[in-house]
């Protein structure tokens, strides 16, 4: 089928063929058959696959599913031209019947002449060098000291200290818990609710033994710090950093951290993701933001839209507020009192 002269195939969605594809063209842990099947699968919904090719070559795979007259577009960590993504979304409207189409996580938003809402984002990325002494002649003078004094600090204090790396199937729930264990009681004793719930933990249990990776770290065979991630393709994505708040004086966490990269390094991979939430160690590390889009494209001006429309509005100026120093040291010292 032509749509705005590209030839859009209509493919089968739950194949490993089709998982090849997608592990090929965008190496994403959110954008694979098993994420889907795992993250989206639910009662009502249905999932449609299509190739858009232009000439002989095939440019994405899109998957999608619609629900409640909703659809949203899967593809994650790409970013389709203007003319690409208006052949698409002909395609879908004239297929089914919609009454919005939501994109996620794409590098760009596309340009169309329909009711649409942007939110943006960012995933923070390490552009990994050949060798680990590259990596660490690259860090600050502060860095470089830290991480050299608490080095010695615990080799001084413990007198067995290992990191132990996992992979898919070796990933057990066990481990899975212990990492979201941590996570939840640093988020609580900040007086947060961690975003890992139940549901949330025993989806990422299964779909660890895909793709994931954990590297735990031992104080005398105690574990006190891990990371949980995924390899695909030449990527690493970095889901869940967390340590016992116990050893918060060794700076653990980041020794973690530190040696989940170097073996990234040692794997010869090419990028590592810390994705979003903006946080300073990040950059400490090496990390760069890189714009994500989130956009929600309507086929008309509904109710919906502008209840939308009115929620960004509110998230730009709390966005803004947040960021504002004057504004923070109100909160913080007046206000809070």
């Amino acid at each position: 089928m032509e749509y705005q002269n590209y030839t859009i195939k209509e493919i089968d969605v739950f194949t490993e063929v089709c998982n090849e594809k997608l592990i090929r063209l965008y190496h994403n842990f959110l954008y694979t058959i098993p994420y889907i099947q795992v993250y989206h699968t639910v009662v009502g919904c249905d999932f449609y696959g299509i190739e858009v090719w232009n000439d002989s070559c095939c440019l994405d795979v899109v998957i999608y599913k619609i629900q409640d007259r909703i659809c949203e577009i899967l593809n994650t960590f790409s970013s389709f031209s203007d003319n690409e993504g208006k052949a698409i979304i002909e395609y879908i409207t004239k297929k089914h019947i919609v009454k919005k189409i939501i994109l996620s996580t794409q590098y760009s938003a596309l340009q169309l002449a329909m009711p649409n809402i942007i939110f943006a984002n960012e995933d923070i990325i390490l552009r990994l060098p050949t060798t680990k002494d590259l990596y660490f002649n690259s860090f600050g003078k502060q860095t470089k000291k830290h991480l050299k004094y608490y080095k010695t600090k615990i080799k001084k204090e413990f007198s067995d200290i290992q990191f132990i790396f996992y992979h898919k199937e070796e990933c057990s729930d066990c481990l899975v818990h212990q990492i979201v264990q941590f996570n939840r009681e640093r988020i609580q004793s900040k007086g947060q609710i961690s975003g890992i719930d139940d549901d949330y933990e025993n989806r990422l249990k299964k779909y660890i033994r895909y793709y994931g990776k954990i590297c735990m770290m031992y104080l005398d065979d105690k574990p006190v710090a891990g990371t949980l991630g995924y390899e695909v393709g030449q990527d690493f994505y970095l889901q869940v950093l967390a340590h016992d708040n116990a050893y918060n004086k060794y700076n653990i966490g980041q020794l973690c951290l530190l040696e989940t990269i170097n073996s990234e390094i040692d794997s010869k991979m090419d990028t590592f993701h810390f994705l979003w939430g903006n946080c300073e160690y990040k950059y400490r590390f090496g990390g760069s933001a890189i714009k994500l889009y989130r956009q929600i494209l309507y086929l008309n001006y509904s109710w919906d839209y502008f209840c939308i429309y009115l929620q960004k509005i509110k998230q730009d100026i709390y966005l803004r507020l947040k960021s504002n120093e004057k504004i923070r040291y109100l909160w913080k010292n007046v206000l809070r009192k």
